[in-house]
């Protein structure tokens, strides 16, 4: 089954590597516009250029260096998206890191830099992306986690 995106723009975190380079690859090969995020600006820019090469239609990918840990950093990205591809469709919140660790060795400095990074990220994406996609009667929001959020090691 083939699924098209044409004329959609999606916001993808954690897009450089892994399942965010991967899903930003299928966008783009879908026709969507993808505005790839990513906290290293070198492997960010390698990655948008491997996403691009494969393009097909006129779909782009263009790259936008940010710390999602980082609210003014997420707030630059989203709207430097929105000025490039002049709306958002479709948010994946994907960015995130696993550092695994007895419970009792985790301090609260860690588990506020995981809460950043992966809840408080998620929630000022989502709060940016929600108002367009409200007017315009159109939107997906898509959280991902690895699986070990819901079945953690010993």
């Amino acid at each position: 089954m083939e699924v098209r995106l044409d004329g959609r723009t999606a916001i993808i975190t954690g897009a450089s590597k892994g399942l965010g380079f991967a899903m930003s690859q299928q966008f783009v090969a879908s026709g969507a516009n993808v505005a790839m995020l990513a906290r290293t600006p070198e492997t960010l820019d390698e990655a948008v250029a491997a996403v691009n090469a494969g393009a097909t239609g006129g779909a782009q990918a263009a790259g936008f260096a940010c710390d999602v840990a980082s609210a003014e950093q997420i707030k630059a990205a989203f709207e430097g998206a929105a000025k490039r591809f002049g709306k958002v469709d479709i948010l994946i919140n994907n960015a995130g890191i696993s550092r695994a660790m007895p419970s009792e060795q985790i301090t609260d400095e860690i588990w506020m830099e995981d809460l950043e990074l992966k809840l408080f990220a998620a929630i000022r994406l989502t709060r940016l992306a929600w108002p367009g996609m409200k007017e315009r009667k159109w939107g997906r929001i898509i959280n991902v986690l690895n699986s070990g959020a819901k079945a953690p090691r010993a």
